[in-house]
């Protein structure tokens, strides 16, 4: 059994399938926990149902918990754009399946492996993928802009909180930039009444500038994997430019 593990919330698609990947190519024993992903690493858990998915990520935590690793890595990816528009455009239990899915799930994946792994000596850390959404309120995207702050709040915290820990956790933000992934297609298929910017996002793709999945993940692991101040925020285009 590798001596390394990944633990990673939302890797079924786009950059957090190819994290999947390409952390099981470089040995790592995975678990990824999603709806519609596949494969031996996954693990069957809808953050849209939070109380049966909660149950899935603190059974698996505990059961790796109970071994020895040299390093451990858990990245909380899940995420979801919709509902894209005013928050009248919708209804409240769109907002609160929006913030289960993209906050309160990572968030309770956060608290988890706090509980589980917080006496192990291995290397630990804990990578909130981000986004710019996270630095600015953009009309349609509230409830997104909301979630991403607040997970990178939450790294910024839990920095603090464990730099007098025998064993800390270190964490670290990652802003990942424009990827090619479902995602995107999905905020190109928006109304503009819903969603002032469509146009914008339509050229990004139509320029070019998205990125391969791919490329961003081998960034990310890149990012994780060398030395940072523990809370701090990072960009791929560290690596990419």
């Amino acid at each position: 059994m590798s001596d390394k593990l990944c633990l990673m919330t939302g890797g079924s698609r786009g950059l957090g399938a190819a994290l999947v990947e390409q952390y099981q190519q470089q040995g790592w024993t995975v678990r990824e926990f999603s709806r519609s992903g596949s494969g031996e690493a996954h693990f069957d858990a809808d953050f849209s149902r939070r109380e049966s998915a909660i149950d899935v990520i603190d059974a698996e935590f505990r059961a790796q918990a109970s071994q020895d690793w040299d390093e451990v890595v858990l990245i909380l990816n899940a995420a979801q754009i919709g509902p894209i528009g005013p928050l009248p455009s919708s209804a409240p239990r769109d907002w609160w399946q929006s913030l289960d899915v993209n906050l309160t799930l990572n968030i309770s994946a956060a608290g988890l492996f706090q509980q589980h792994f917080q006496h192990s000596p291995a290397r630990k850390t804990l990578a909130v993928i981000s986004s710019g959404a996270a630095r600015m309120g953009m009309g349609g995207w509230s409830l997104y802009c909301l979630a991403k702050a607040g997970l990178e709040r939450l790294a910024e915290s839990i920095a603090e909180e464990q730099q007098n820990a025998d064993h800390p956790i270190q964490t670290l933000s990652i802003s990942p930039g424009l990827i090619d992934t479902q995602m995107q297609a999905e905020i190109r298929s928006s109304d503009a009444d819903n969603f002032a910017d469509v146009e914008e996002f339509i050229a990004f793709k139509e320029q070019g500038a998205l990125v391969d999945p791919n490329r961003v993940a081998t960034a990310v692991r890149q990012l994780i994997d060398s030395p940072f101040r523990s809370g701090e925020l990072k960009s791929v285009s560290e690596i990419l430019s």
